[in-house]
């Protein structure tokens, strides 16, 4: 590559690191690489409609772009199609789904009973937890006594985390996002299902 055809440009301060280059002709066509969240992006500048088009993006796998699978979603590199839905989920838009637009994510098969009685938690292994900003969590209980969420009509999971021995329960309210299999460890996550998907 003859790099006389480029000028480049490095910005580095207490906000941002960047590099730019400029093609060197009369259309003088920019571009930048942005790290984002994981993952490498190539953006070009578009004239026309003076815009940033994505080029191309680099990734260590295909579940590292987060919520790529939506709302309980699970997400699995080593899959062929990578997302599916948590068990008693359905995908919510399945026309999107099937064109591998995950995007919309997956709803319950069936609502819950929310009356602390009615509805059960699925465990699933092998799991990265999914996005903490929805959760609280409490050191001082025990694993099974997480299941006292139920209570709560809000409780959508819970998880144990190592905090004091075997004490400490992580809790999730509203949706989950970006769940993912861990095939080379993960945890357990007790999901939070009506009644009727025990039978399934």
């Amino acid at each position: 590559m003859d790099y006389s055809l480029f000028s480049w440009s490095y910005v580095a301060n207490n906000d941002e690191i960047y590099l730019t280059y400029n093609v060197n002709n009369n259309w003088m066509t920019s571009t930048f690489v942005l790290v984002d969240s994981g993952f490498f992006r190539r953006l070009m500048w578009n004239g026309n409609n003076c815009r940033w088009n994505q080029m191309w993006e680099a990734t260590q796998d295909r579940c590292d772009r987060y919520a790529n699978c939506g709302a309980y979603g699970s997400c699995d590199s080593n899959r062929v199609v990578e997302c599916e839905c948590l068990g008693g989920f359905e995908p919510k838009t399945p026309s999107e789904w099937n064109v591998r637009d995950w995007s919309g994510g997956c709803v319950r098969r069936r609502s819950l009973d929310c009356d602390g009685k009615g509805d059960y938690f699925l465990r699933w292994g092998q799991a990265k937890v999914p996005d903490t900003s929805r959760s609280q969590e409490e050191a001082s209980l025990g694993l099974e006594a997480c299941e006292e969420c139920l209570k709560s009509c809000n409780c959508t999971a819970y998880a144990g985390f190592n905090v004091n021995g075997d004490r400490g329960c992580l809790m999730w309210d509203g949706d989950l996002v970006d769940p993912r299999v861990c095939s080379d460890g993960g945890q357990d996550i007790c999901i939070r299902v009506a009644a009727f998907e025990l039978g399934k």
